[in-house]
């Protein structure tokens, strides 16, 4: 399979998360990084929960970065779901 073809894959992926399976890619994403790390992606502003779209965008902004790890991610938690 082409790479073209596995972000195409991982973008419908994406697309097609919940909101709580997309808090959880975030999370392990977040693993390891610091708190004020400029990569982390903050799920709460205010004690408020980021709406499902923001998350999405956050992590298909993470595919163009990282996409090895995005779609490995996406796809462990695609699976068990």
């Amino acid at each position: 399979m082409s790479q073209a073809m596995k972000e195409e894959l991982t973008l419908e992926q994406v697309e097609a998360l919940s909101i709580r399976e997309a808090r959880k890619v975030i999370a392990e994403l977040n693993k390891g990084l610091l708190s004020n790390h400029k990569d982390r992606i903050r799920l709460k502003v205010n004690g408020k929960d980021h709406p499902k779209s923001w998350l999405i965008s956050q992590i298909k902004m993470k595919l163009d970065l990282y996409p090895e790890r995005v779609t490995e991610i996406v796809s462990a938690i695609s699976a068990v779901a």
